[in-house]
């Protein structure tokens, strides 16, 4: 389940130079699964009554990595060859340049939300701020806890009517939000009784999973007064003029774990401006890269490492 994330780095931006966010906090708390069975009625329940006299649904949710991830990760590597990955600093993905933000009722909204308090001030001004933005998924991926189901298993044949559903359910939990919460979310939006949410999993405890998601919560956030920091700082604004520097959360889950967990900054950087287009293809089959961008964001990088590296 993830943590979610973040507030971009374009918003706020004061002229319409673009504006880079290094993601310095990855927000993937790690995959939570929801099931949700119901007798003779597909999942999920609350959106579809059950009509027979008994319906079961479970819901089940990790804060460790994927088995795979456990295995064949940066999280294996860390903790069976820690001494190859130590290192002062770390760049990870992360972090988007952006031209959205600038003058008119967008900025303003912005900078209204920034000093907004209150759920229904929030919510009135990122429903105008998410309405006219290009990354309006992702803004609203970043002002509230999340649910999405991604994994529905249910049925054998198509002339059956299933007798048991399972939905995985993936939560992103805002900062500030605790797994207990977010469960508890979760079973009043279900609205069911008959649906049943276990949280964990065949190698973890509830009280494990939970725990798991409060040590990652303490995790402090990379430090912005580094060399790295500075240097990605100056070689973003001499690459894009006018541009606005600053961190953001991150509403995704990186590799950066292992080496926050040891103190060690890590920056995410995706050194080229990215469209909305560009980004929703992300981890898709026709996943891809701007050559231009492809070519000046690798020049930026290459320009980073050595400024770190020389001291310059």
């Amino acid at each position: 389940m993830r943590t979610p994330s973040a507030s971009s780095a374009s918003c706020g931006a004061p002229t319409r130079s673009p504006a880079w966010s290094a993601a310095t906090s990855s927000t993937d708390a790690g995959p939570s699964t929801t099931s949700a069975a119901s007798r003779c009625s597909p999942p999920p329940p609350c959106d579809s009554p059950a009509r027979a006299d008994r319906s079961r649904a479970t819901s089940s949710w990790s804060s460790r990595p994927t088995r795979r991830a456990a295995t064949t990760g940066s999280i294996w590597l860390a903790e069976n060859h820690w001494d190859k990955l130590d290192a002062a600093y770390s760049i990870n993905e992360g972090g988007i340049i952006s031209t959205e933000g600038g003058k008119g009722k967008q900025a303003a909204d912005l900078r209204r939300l920034a000093r907004a308090h209150g759920t229904r001030k929030i919510r009135t001004i990122s429903r105008r701020v998410i309405r006219r933005s290009q990354f309006g998924p992702l803004l609203s991926a970043l002002m509230r806890t999340t649910f999405t189901n991604t994994i529905v298993d249910c049925g054998i044949r198509s002339n059956v009517i299933p007798g048991a559903a399972e939905a995985t359910v993936n939560m992103r939990l805002l900062p500030g939000v605790t797994g207990e919460q977010a469960v508890r979310e979760l079973r009043r939006t279900i609205h069911d009784r008959r649906v049943k949410i276990i949280v964990g999993s065949h190698d973890q405890t509830p009280a494990e999973a939970y725990q798991g998601i409060r040590e990652r919560r303490r995790i402090a956030a990379s430090s912005t007064d580094t060399d790295l920091y500075r240097s990605l700082a100056r070689e973003v604004k001499a690459q894009y003029p006018g541009t606005v520097v600053t961190r953001a959360l991150y509403e995704a889950g990186t590799d950066a774990e292992p080496w926050r967990q040891h103190g060690i900054p890590v920056y995410g950087l995706r050194p080229y401006p990215a469209s909305a287009a560009v980004l929703e293809e992300m981890h898709g089959i026709d996943e891809r890269v701007p050559i231009p961008g492809l070519n000046q964001g690798t020049d930026m990088v290459e320009r980073i490492l050595r400024a770190v590296a020389t001291g310059g």
